[in-house]
């Protein structure tokens, strides 16, 4: 893959994981107190299963092309972009492991206040970091295309 295209896939999962991380902090889960509590376990299951769904290609296409950035740099580009995307892609796994899923997991017993805004307040910090990575992509994407004007 050239590096244009690659940037421009990259680019594209990037922001359609900020479009769905940002759906997700400010729409979706501060719903979920709304949910009655003896059907919050099997929305709980079902939300699990159709957002995984929703997200595997496009964030599976990130890492993915993230990795590429970081083994093959397009010129142009600082070096320090592909390294710095790569970290905070391991800040966004590292919060899912040991963070969200873990309490998404605790809420599919049931609805739990106290669990519910732990997941709202932690989910910030993949929030914060998809939307530098977002970010960083477009900052790609722009240098490239500087020295190729």
């Amino acid at each position: 893959m050239d590096h244009l295209a690659l940037l421009l896939v990259h680019l594209a999962a990037t922001l359609f994981m900020c479009g769905l991380i940002w759906t997700i902090q400010v729409v979706h889960y501060p719903i979920f107190d709304r949910i009655a509590a003896d059907g919050f376990a099997e929305f709980s299951k079902v939300h699990a299963g159709r957002i995984s769904a929703v997200l595997a290609v496009p964030w599976g296409l990130e890492v993915l092309t993230t990795l590429a950035l970081v083994v093959s740099p397009p010129p142009g580009v600082a070096g320090w972009l592909p390294w710095s995307g790569l970290i905070l892609t391991a800040g966004i796994i590292a919060i899912t492991a040991v963070v969200s899923a873990p309490l998404h997991s605790r809420l599919g017993n049931g609805f739990d206040a106290g669990l519910h805004r732990a997941l709202v307040g932690t989910n910030w910090f993949r929030t914060a970091l998809w939307s530098t990575r977002g970010i960083l992509a477009i900052l790609a994407v722009w240098q490239f295309s500087e020295i190729r004007a």
